[in-house]
């Protein structure tokens, strides 16, 4: 996780840099053309009257340094990327564009000209590149400047009208500027990050849906209505015998085609298991149309689903077996009843005082293979309690001769071994 998001952050980082390389480009192309036009109109000083008014060399020289300073920024792009250096330029320009600004405005009788209006331009882009109180910090300087403009000017220049409240509006009106795009800055970097963070999690889920598809023991391929085959994972792969260096717009088995055009002539229709050519491995097929909810594809693709029927019918088996296991462990818990009561019968019997010798032996006998069969019983139950075997040591000789007593006991005539 914490890779994860290492990974978003930077490529947030990497989004916000190259937004901020436009906004600048843009900013940088809006300057220059701002500047020649301001350039060119000084040299109809005689017909634009308004054009610096309070200092007319002070214009023409403000304009040709501004110019070339535009000029010069502009061609940043040819040096080395480097962000902390990147920084410094963005807000070095936008700081002395303000200034410039300041003395413009101020050459043509500072805010009643209404050229201290440009100074929403570097504020507002200031605002957008950074995104942080150093927005604030370019409205604050503006503002103090454009009021400082306004006291020099109101000393120098004794007209009788003060602007002091439109300079301060303008101000004002800054920080308003500055504010508002901070705000919508944040929210659409809040929006970058969400959408990347989506896109992330939807590509990590589309890996892992890839994984588990290509993992499943079930084979998934996906077919056109002409049968060649438009994606596989391994499992099919293995099923089908192709090789991974095949293309996958190899088509389907003779027997799959067969099946899968029967299919498509009838849906309802159930494939019956298959085996292909020089294979042990029989297979069922199941067919399903690919992106059915959308309802704008006159032929869909189809999904196939392979599935190896031997394990199919072993799992069959192995149920039926289960069910056999409870079932036997039933009949066993059944006959236990009255196999005690005829042990417990045959012991009351021995006990009375009525039966012969030869009598007692039958009794014996009886007694002997009761608990035969109550062993039997127990050892099928154990089964069917998953009971772990206890092993024990025995003497061979020892027990082959009990064996041998109680084979002999049970066979009806005489047996030699």
């Amino acid at each position: 996780m914490s890779n994860s998001a290492s990974v978003i952050k930077t490529d947030i980082d990497d989004i916000g840099h190259q937004q901020n390389q436009k906004i600048f480009d843009v900013y940088n192309v809006y300057r220059l053309v701002l500047s020649l036009i301001l350039l060119i109109s000084s040299y109809f000083g005689n017909i634009i009257s308004a054009l610096g008014s309070i200092d007319q060399e002070l214009f023409v020289q403000v304009m040709v340094v501004y110019t070339i300073f535009n000029i010069i920024v502009l061609f940043r792009v040819f040096l080395p990327v480097n962000r902390i250096l990147e920084i410094s330029q963005f807000i070095s320009v936008i700081l002395i564009d303000i200034l410039f600004l300041i003395l413009i405005s101020y050459t043509f009788g500072g805010v009643s000209s209404g050229m201290a209006i440009l100074l929403l331009v570097p504020v507002a882009s200031g605002s957008l590149i950074f995104h942080s109180r150093l927005s604030t910090f370019f409205a604050a300087v503006g503002s103090i400047l454009i009021i400082y403009t306004e006291v020099y000017l109101n000393f120098i220049i004794d007209t009788g009208i003060v602007y002091f409240v439109q300079a301060g509006l303008l101000g004002f009106s800054l920080f308003v500027v500055s504010g508002l795009l901070q705000y919508l800055g944040r929210r659409a970097r809040q929006n970058e990050l969400l959408t990347q963070e989506q896109a992330e999690n939807i590509q990590s889920l589309q890996e892992m849906n890839n994984l588990i598809i290509q993992r499943m023991h079930n084979g998934i391929l996906v077919v056109n209505k002409n049968g060649n085959i438009l994606n596989i994972n391994d499992a099919a792969k293995r099923f089908l015998h192709l090789q991974d260096t095949q293309k996958e717009a190899y088509g389907l088995d003779v027997i799959l085609t067969e099946q899968l055009n029967d299919w498509l002539k009838d849906n309802s229709t159930q494939a019956s298991p298959f085996r292909l050519e020089s294979s042990t491995r029989e297979l069922q097929a199941n067919f399903a149309f690919l992106n059915t909810g959308t309802g704008a594809d006159p032929d869909p693709d189809i999904l196939i689903f392979l599935e190896d029927f031997s394990l199919l019918t072993s799992r069959a088996q192995q149920l039926k077996l289960m069910s056999l296991g409870r079932l036997t462990a039933s009949i066993a818990h059944e006959v236990r009843n009255p196999l005690g009561a005829i042990s417990h019968a045959s012991q009351l019997l021995s006990e009375s005082k009525e039966i012969v010798e030869s009598d007692q032996r039958l009794l014996e006998i009886i007694g002997t293979h009761t608990k035969r069969v109550n062993l039997i019983i127990e050892n099928i139950l154990d089964l069917s309690r998953n009971k772990a075997n206890d092993t024990s040591k025995i003497n061979i000789t020892d027990w082959l001769e009990q064996f041998i007593g109680k084979f002999s006991n049970a066979q009806a005539e005489q047996v030699s071994i």
